[in-house]
């Protein structure tokens, strides 16, 4: 690929500010079983896709022809497709453009990086960039997915993690003087079970250096709306007569058409802010979902560094669609059976103790649950109790568990009959409700998320509903319910600080330099929560008068397994500035990284408790 197939806007001068954009459609995998190249021995059971190249091409003609946000324009775009036959035919404008090799999707960030480097200090000030990706997703973590190029696996020995990594993306542009960098990823975030299973470490290729660390620049907001949460699938038609992914289709709908409730207008224009247009998808993509017949659950979610900046401008006499209902009426339809059962009985869930219903389907899901423990760490059994089961299909179930003194850490230890799942719940307080949902992976076993439920008594029900908002999309509500979690844990009010977690976890994630001047006050008070020095350490890595040569190595001595899923994320981060801290590295400091990456190969993506696989072992 070179420099001349970007697209460039001809009214663009190559001086004034302007929006830059990456936009790659992978639908065709030449190595995928159907491809057009060599078959990969091993495909570790990735599909070919069938609507991206028209969702890329089409999101490419709405930055092209409407797109504007605070006056600028698309100036100049790098598109890459790699399209079915079905799509050419419909289509044939998706044909001709660059295909999304690993290297031409390196070459084309590297000129993106490099427009946006060179541009004077004020235009780059007033200019903004865009990536969008739709194609096959892997999840490592939150804000850590490897994106996969339309010659993924090429070559007798193909290496795994020749593919696109967000975390270097959003790292690597951190430095520029460009402050509004937008990331829409439209791809599955499903867990590496087949990876994991052959001791695979995948990471991604880095196509960008990372100088300086993710937190170069304090002033750049640098937000990723994902197509569904972390560990979950994307869902799109399986035929070119659907057009559009339906991520993609929410998405275009939400910038050009947005309906009343998400527009903040003056009398000359109405802007679309990023926290409204993710509380849109949020409903939108729901939506969809049931007008296609699927029983799948793709909550739209909101990661990387966010605070509230526009994405778009429309005419105030632009056409609004209606807003969407809320995701509990058109969401997954969920069969609830009223369970009570005492922990030693689930595995016995099955058609002999239910009159009408066959609730684990007496098979791989009641084994899941046969023999599964939750212990403390002197080995003693913590009384629970399953208080409800939905069920959706014959794949995917959510358990209510009542746990009445949780007043200690605990581990839940199960099999699938090819690994073992561990999640280590801390200290929860009296009377605790926690939800597990369960689905098959890839590779036939379990892929288990945790958290709290909002059916918890007090603080902790509130807490797991502002989480829950979060995670569905709402990020702007979560925000303003998260200041009212933390008093009570510093008053005493609340059993257990997880509250005031929640509330640092989600301010993080939408202010990308929050202040929480009562984290180092909870890491005093909470030595045994490793969540609130790792967190501590985030916030002041952010803050104005950050020293990056000190603080993360001091988190990282500290370190112990975080409780939670974002936490262990932000503490990979913070092992990746101390890697690439200039001189002799702090010898704890550094073998905690290892221990950092190490559980980050474990961990199943999903929920907000860290979950391990460990495979091979049940």
């Amino acid at each position: 690929m070179t420099e001349e197939a970007a697209w460039v806007n001809p009214q663009w001068n190559g001086r004034d500010p302007g929006a830059f954009a990456v936009i790659i459609g992978v639908s065709r995998y030449d190595h995928l079983p159907g491809g057009d190249g060599e078959p990969a021995r091993e495909t570790y059971g990735l599909p070919q896709l069938h609507v991206c190249a028209l969702t890329a091409h089409r999101f490419f003609r709405w930055l092209r022809d409407q797109y504007v946000a605070d006056g600028r324009r698309l100036a100049k775009c790098w598109l890459l497709l790699a399209p079915t036959p079905e799509e050419v035919t419909a289509r044939p404008e998706v044909g001709g453009w660059p295909r999304p090799t690993f290297d031409a999707c390196a070459r084309a960030v590297g000129q993106w990086f490099a427009t946006m480097r060179d541009l004077p200090a004020e235009v780059a000030r007033q200019s903004r960039s865009l990536f969008f990706f739709t194609g096959h997703g892997l999840e490592l973590r939150h804000d850590d997915q490897v994106l996969l190029p339309s010659d993924y696996l090429e070559g007798p020995a193909p290496v795994v993690n020749r593919a696109l990594s967000t975390r270097n993306l959003q790292s690597g542009l951190a430095g520029l003087g460009v402050p509004v960098q937008l990331f829409f990823i439209d791809a599955c975030r499903n867990d590496h079970s087949r990876f994991r299973e052959r001791g695979l470490r995948l990471t991604g290729t880095d196509v960008l250096n990372e100088e300086g660390s993710a937190y170069a620049s304090p002033d750049v907001v640098a937000p990723i709306v994902y197509a569904t949460t972390s560990g979950a699938q994307a869902f799109q038609p399986t035929s070119v007569a659907g057009e559009l992914s339906l991520f993609g289709r929410a998405l275009i709908e939400g910038l050009s058409e947005p309906p009343a409730q998400i527009r903040a207008c003056d009398p000359r224009l109405c802007h679309v802010g990023l926290f409204d247009l993710v509380k849109f998808l949020g409903c939108r993509v729901p939506e969809l979902l049931a007008q296609y017949g699927s029983l799948a659950a793709q909550p739209v979610t909101l990661g990387g560094r966010s605070r509230p900046v526009t994405v778009a401008d429309v005419e105030t006499t632009a056409k609004a669609r209606p807003m969407p209902p809320d995701p509990a009426t058109t969401g997954r339809r969920l069969l609830r059976v009223s369970a009570g059962l005492p922990s030693t009985d689930w595995g016995n869930l099955d058609g002999a103790r239910t009159t009408d219903l066959d609730v684990f389907g007496g098979g791989p899901m009641a084994g899941l649950w046969t023999g599964h423990a939750l212990r403390t760490a002197a080995g003693d059994a913590v009384r629970h109790e399953l208080i409800a089961v939905a069920r959706q299909g014959t794949g995917a179930y959510r358990l209510t568990v009542r746990i009445p003194d949780a007043s200690v850490p605990a581990t839940l230890r199960l099999s699938d009959g090819a690994a073992v799942l561990s999640c280590r719940l801390p200290a929860l307080g009296t009377d605790a409700v926690v939800r597990l949902d369960a689905d098959r992976n890839d590779s036939g076993g379990w892929n288990l998320s945790v958290g709290v439920d909002p059916s918890a008594p007090g603080i902790a029900g509130r807490a797991a509903s502002c989480w829950l908002r979060y995670a569905e999309g709402d990020a702007s509500a979560a925000s303003r319910e998260a200041g009212s979690l933390v008093g009570p844990v510093l008053t005493g009010e609340s059993a257990t600080p997880l509250p005031a977690l929640i509330a640092a976890l989600v301010r993080l994630r939408v202010d990308p330099q929050p202040a929480l001047p009562w984290l180092r006050e909870l890491a005093l008070l909470y030595p045994g929560w490793p969540d609130f020095q790792i967190l501590l350490a985030e916030s002041e890595l952010r803050s104005a008068d950050r020293d990056l040569t000190g603080r993360a190595p001091a988190a990282l001595t500290a370190y112990a397994l975080a409780f939670t899923a974002e936490a262990l994320g932000y503490a990979a981060a913070q092992a990746a500035v101390e890697a690439r801290r200039p001189g002799a590295r702090d010898p704890a400091a550094s073998a905690v990284s290892q221990s950092v990456l190490e559980a980050l190969d474990l961990l199943q993506p999903g929920g907000l408790f860290c979950v391990m696989s460990y495979p091979g072992r049940a």
